[in-house]
């Protein structure tokens, strides 16, 4: 929960990161007296259990009537996902805070929510690709801290979001907003073989209405399951990019670790703009590379 990071001198970033803060202290004091006064809250159940696989790339969400016309979204990257990522070079660099205007409506003067980031990054090479931020849980309402069980704080997030979530899709070029998939334990096989983002998937989040855990699942940095992917070579060097052949979504650029794989490449693109090979995922820069290479 301790998302903040130091003040910077853009003064409206710093506004939301005092508000932030006051909210934060406030939560964390709810969350303490609530486990105190019964140790059940922090475990109550089999049948309690919510499960949601993840890329641990979980931000904070705060949306606030900036006037009468226009609302900000702001996003902040939780500091354990951050922590987490530091080691993973073309990963660490894009977990930043940002924010965007739109001209959504709201019925209440702010909330402050958490979820997942998939997908592309501020830092991606075509403009055509996205992020994805998909909801997960719902904090405050104005400045109320929503203290419901953890399925009836989802359907709050369905009762608020779900008729927004046309436009919040197509929020803008940077961004589409969803609400993220909760499955109980038997699902979390299929879940693992649909999810749209399915590649980038390395832990589980369980969720026992306020006590949230991450299990981390066994990948290696190279998923050694080869996929026939759609790889396009572009105007520059060494930069190719990656299709679905399914769903012909992109899926970000081909990562090349080598001079070998580089000069590997570049032989099977001597006389064509596009092939299906098989890659790999690496699961450590989070990009798909040509396997057996």
């Amino acid at each position: 929960m301790k998302f903040l990071n130091n003040s910077v001198d853009y003064c409206e970033e710093y506004e939301f990161k005092k508000i932030l803060s006051k909210q934060i202290k406030t939560y964390n004091v709810f969350l303490d007296k609530r486990n105190n006064i019964c140790e059940n809250y922090k475990n109550d159940g089999l049948n309690n259990n919510i499960y949601i696989p993840n890329n641990n790339k979980k931000y904070f969400l705060y949306i606030t009537k900036k006037n009468g016309q226009y609302t900000t979204i702001y996003f902040f990257a939780d500091t354990l996902s951050k922590k987490y990522y530091q080691d993973f070079l073309l990963v660490k660099n894009t977990l930043v805070n940002f924010f965007l205007e739109c001209d959504l409506v709201f019925e209440h003067s702010s909330y402050l929510l958490e979820g997942y980031l998939y997908g592309s990054n501020l830092y991606a090479s075509n403009s055509n690709e996205k992020m994805h931020f998909l909801i997960t849980d719902i904090l405050f309402v104005g400045d109320k801290i929503i203290e419901f069980d953890y399925p009836q704080r989802y359907d709050i997030i369905n009762d608020i979001f779900f008729k927004l979530l046309p436009k919040m899709k197509n929020i803008n070029n940077l961004i589409n907003i969803g609400i993220h998939n909760t499955i109980n334990e038997t699902f979390i096989p299929i879940f693992l073989n649909n999810f749209k983002w399915k590649n980038e998937i390395i832990c589980i989040e369980n969720i026992n209405n306020f006590n949230k855990t991450q299990k981390y699942l066994n990948v290696n940095k190279e998923n050694n399951n080869s996929v026939d992917k759609k790889i396009v070579k572009t105007k520059t060097s060494d930069v190719f990019k990656v299709f679905n052949i399914e769903t012909n979504d992109y899926e970000g650029l081909l990562y090349i670790n080598s001079l070998k794989m580089s000069k590997h490449i570049n032989n099977l693109f001597k006389d064509c703009e596009e092939k299906v090979l098989k890659c790999v995922f690496n699961t450590q820069f989070q990009k798909w590379s040509l396997n057996n290479i």
